[in-house]
């Protein structure tokens, strides 16, 4: 898939939530990440309201 395939708003959705997984668990190397992390993770993305409800 190209850049061209998807919307701009799709792009910049992927973007915000690249930024908080990196300003979270960008540092640790990727065989210590821990189920846990990605969950924590997951609950501030969507604490901060950046979720969208599927259709």
């Amino acid at each position: 898939m190209s850049k061209q395939d998807v919307a701009e708003s799709t792009t910049k959705g992927q973007q915000s939530l690249l930024e908080v997984i990196n300003q979270h668990i960008g540092q640790i190397p990727v065989y210590e990440i821990k189920a846990m992390d990605v969950l924590k993770v997951c609950r501030l993305y969507k604490k901060d309201g950046k979720l969208k409800k599927l259709k």
